[in-house]
């Protein structure tokens, strides 16, 4: 439990960096792992086995995710006031 908090503590930097890279992207369809990587200024081998470690995930699916999950937000706050 200890070394898991530990390792939370050190690998979480990397996870909001990359979150906030999409979000801010959001916008831009193109933004691939070339762009994960110049943030931490890893290789893209590295950056990739990172995200899968971390998150289970290729850095393709990790941005589609994230995606996925701002959109969805998005639309429910958008949706939810029409609904009273």
């Amino acid at each position: 439990s200890k070394a898991l908090k530990k390792l939370a503590a050190f690998e979480g930097p990397f996870l909001q960096k990359s979150y906030f890279l999409v979000e801010a992207e959001l916008s831009n369809p193109g933004v691939d792992i070339n762009q994960l990587c110049r943030s931490p200024g890893m290789s893209r081998s590295q950056v990739f086995r990172k995200l899968k470690a971390l998150t289970g995930k290729s850095p393709t699916l990790h941005t589609l995710s994230i995606r996925a999950n701002s959109y969805n937000i998005k639309q429910l706050s958008v949706a939810l006031p029409s609904c009273q």
